[in-house]
């Protein structure tokens, strides 16, 4: 049996957190979900559909996380566990990223506001940028650390990192034209 070296030991905090994290928000989103459910007659509407769909996408987000770090790592191929974690990290930074570049834009002058939330300059506005950050972009960083360590593990060549981010982008694009 071979001895593990430090090179081969993953950093289990990032996934950690976002179980916990992730799995925190999945409750809050699916009991105020229910919760309307079960206290009104309304039916559920489309943006509720929605939450359900894009909550359980983020539980598979946790089972992702959780495998990179554990011995269910060795079960998918790890390219393809390498193109998962990129796919999910910068899927995840992309919208807060655009959401900063767009306020920067526009408290630079660089642009006028557009009539799109992302560029609501009001308190509401900053709260949702901040929201943004924590639901999206913490875990995306946190995602980013996975995936930097599973290609060190396995040493990996970074081709699979962009790919994966064209997917992960590719696959925000395709919910955002569901959604809309």
């Amino acid at each position: 049996m071979r001895a593990v070296t430090l090179q081969e030991t993953p950093r289990r905090w990032p996934a950690y957190v976002i179980a916990v994290g992730i799995g925190l928000f999945c409750v809050v989103v699916l009991a105020i979900a229910g919760g309307e459910q079960l206290l009104t007659d309304k039916p559920m509407t489309s943006d509720g559909l929605v939450a359900i769909g894009a909550t359980v996408l983020r539980i598979g987000t946790i089972a992702l996380a959780l495998a990179a770090v554990t011995k269910w790592d060795r079960i998918l191929p790890a390219r393809l566990m390498s193109m998962a974690l990129w796919a999910v990290a910068l899927g995840q930074l992309a919208y807060p990223a655009a959401e900063t570049v767009v306020k920067a834009a526009i408290l630079l002058d660089l642009m006028e506001p557009v009539n799109k939330g992302i560029s609501n300059m009001s308190a509401v506005g900053w709260f949702n940028f901040g929201a943004a950050w924590l639901v999206w972009g913490v875990p995306g960083c946190l995602f980013t650390l996975l995936a930097l360590d599973h290609r060190r593990r396995h040493q990996l060549s970074w081709v699979w990192a962009p790919l994966g981010a064209v997917g992960g982008l590719v696959a925000l694009g395709a919910l955002g034209f569901l959604i809309s």
